[in-house]
């Protein structure tokens, strides 16, 4: 007589199977994929000077900005740093500080980059004025008043870098806000805290925001009344 192996049996020896070739006892089983390497990244480094009385001069403070990274400034020793470059990468390389030419310079990083650069003096001014309130009464200085300026830098391209500088008004009114280009891209805004109109040009915006626009030949003057709404 044949002997017969129960269904039961067959269903738990195929299970078996099954859970052995899950674990690993297959060699068809795929390996575990590794992640890609990180791509290296380099660093951009360099040294800004500029021409004075007795030659080359280091100078500090000069914001530099390669491509659209964040921007750093130039030390005591007019050094600068810019890590986290890719590779392969061609950037434009933008230097900007108050009484030089904005400088431009294209560079291609491959490794570790070294780019020194020499800015060129432009000549720069000032522009003060005061900040008063129209009362029945007369003017009366406002104190606190934060007036912001955007200089147009000049370049190759003749302007396309603003350079901001701003100024708090004293308790007199009075503010000065130096290291300004000469030319007629100069946008002069007034921020103060309440319902102020400007009188000039006539009131028709809260004067948080407004601007006028000034031309500047040398030091310039600039005395602005403000209304309350």
């Amino acid at each position: 007589m044949t002997r017969r192996t129960r269904p039961s049996t067959i269903f738990i020896a195929a299970g078996l199977a099954i859970l052995t070739w899950a674990c690993g006892g297959s060699s068809s089983f795929p390996a575990s994929l590794t992640p890609p390497a990180p791509l290296p990244t380099y660093t951009l480094s360099g040294g800004v000077v500029g021409m004075t009385a007795t030659g080359l001069t280091p100078i500090e403070g000069v914001v530099v900005q390669a491509g659209q990274t964040k921007p750093v400034r130039t030390d005591a020793n007019g050094f600068y740093t810019i890590p986290g470059l890719d590779a392969a990468a061609r950037l434009t390389v933008t230097t900007i500080k108050a009484g030089y030419a904005t400088g431009q310079t294209n560079v291609a990083i491959s490794g570790d980059t070294r780019l020194d650069i020499q800015l060129v003096r432009v000549a720069i001014y000032t522009l003060s004025g005061v900040v008063s309130e129209v009362m029945p009464t007369g003017l009366t200085a406002l104190e606190g008043v934060r007036i912001e300026v955007l200089s147009c830098a000049p370049d190759s391209n003749g302007c396309s870098v603003n350079v901001g500088q701003s100024a708090v008004t004293d308790k007199h009114g009075f503010y000065m806000i130096p290291g300004l280009y000469a030319g007629k891209e100069n946008a002069v805004w007034v921020s103060i805290d309440g319902n102020y109109y400007a009188d000039d040009p006539p009131p028709s915006t809260p004067c948080e925001g407004c601007f006028r626009v000034v031309t500047i030949n040398g030091d310039t003057r600039v005395d602005i009344q403000l209304v309350r709404h």
